[in-house]
């Protein structure tokens, strides 16, 4: 739970629990594992130099709960998650040790939701929405239900969607993660309006969330529902202003763009967030953790905001830098929107 809130403090919270765990029984190869996979999974949020740490960490100590069980769902799942998310040659080796992982153990929570959320990030959205139905209700995290919530919009299930989202708010009314999910959902899903009354509710607006970042997605959701060419220019420009500051705002940008089909703006937008070309995108996402360029995410890519990147030819350069056109070749399975 604590490794699921997405703040530096408790995800070092998270791994000072998982080396109590081996403390207490340094021969449990499950707890070498879980301590492999926790500092695996919050390398993905700092900055390059501590991110190769926990890495390097992770690497040891998911060896260690193989050495103890070979095979050990755990420790496959450690080994799989310490490599960068980018990087031509990481996807083909991530996705073989994540079937190994499962292989070991089928019904493993922590192993579904990783599994669920690569598969977003590879363009499998339908795979990634079945595979968190299989995810017991005991196991299922605010970070979990925006996996689920993001796959099932991705896959097109948008009733489903919409459920997911209602129940996630239920159980974690003021999550940040979840509350930006809900207002994007409803703002590039054609419902501005209903984003406009969450962005205006004071008392279920998450504390962390500013003033500025309101203004901001108000301004988005003018420019998305707007056949206004100023509206559009105006949102844009705040976004990439903020794009120098955060990386939010940078994926919002693109998605707009997409959405009001400049393509020529949503590609260039795309080359500065994951090459840093044009410009640098800030790597800063609140909370104490940063994205470094290696740890940027793709899943954005499969969402609906960007279909009309789809057909355009620079999707299939971008993809093929970003390695995934080689992941489809080797692998066999192709996205779903092909």
């Amino acid at each position: 739970m604590l490794r699921s809130q997405n703040t530096l403090e408790t995800q070092n919270q998270a791994i000072g629990l998982a080396k109590e765990a081996v403390r207490l029984d340094p021969l449990d190869a499950d707890a070498w594992g879980i301590l492999g996979y926790t500092q695996a999974s919050a390398s993905r949020w700092r900055h390059e130099l501590q991110s190769i740490d926990l890495r390097d960490a992770a690497k040891v100590n998911g060896q260690r709960s193989l050495d103890l069980a070979p095979g050990n769902a755990k420790g496959e799942l450690a080994l799989a998650a310490a490599l960068p998310l980018l990087g031509t040659d990481n996807w083909l080796i991530r996705a073989n040790g994540l079937k190994r992982s499962l292989a070991g153990n089928p019904r493993d929570p922590e192993v579904l939701i990783e599994q669920a959320w690569i598969s977003r990030f590879t363009g499998h959205c339908l795979e990634a929405s079945k595979t968190c139905e299989r995810v017991s209700t005991e196991f299922r995290t605010a970070s979990f239900y925006n996996i689920w919530a993001r796959a099932c919009w991705s896959a097109g299930q948008i009733k489903k969607t919409e459920s997911i989202l209602a129940r996630s708010a239920s159980v974690y009314p003021t999550n940040k993660m979840l509350w930006h999910t809900r207002v994007e959902v409803l703002i590039f899903g054609g419902q501005p309006e209903r984003a406009k009354s969450i962005l205006q509710d004071q008392k279920g607006r998450p504390a962390v969330v500013t003033d500025g970042e309101v203004k901001e997605l108000v301004s988005m959701a003018r420019g998305v529902a707007s056949q206004n060419p100023s509206e559009v220019d105006a949102a844009l420009l705040r976004l990439k202003a903020s794009a120098l500051r955060s990386i939010r705002p940078a994926v919002n940008a693109i998605r707009l763009a997409s959405m009001k089909r400049r393509l020529d703006d949503a590609f260039s937008l795309a080359e500065a967030y994951f090459f840093g070309r044009g410009f640098e995108v800030a790597g800063d996402v609140g909370g104490g953790l940063f994205i470094s360029p290696n740890q940027r995410h793709t899943n954005f890519l499969f969402e609906p905001p960007a279909a009309a990147m789809w057909s355009d030819k620079r999707f299939g350069y971008l993809l093929e830098e970003l390695g995934l056109e080689r992941y489809w070749r080797e692998a066999r399975i192709p996205p779903d929107f092909r």
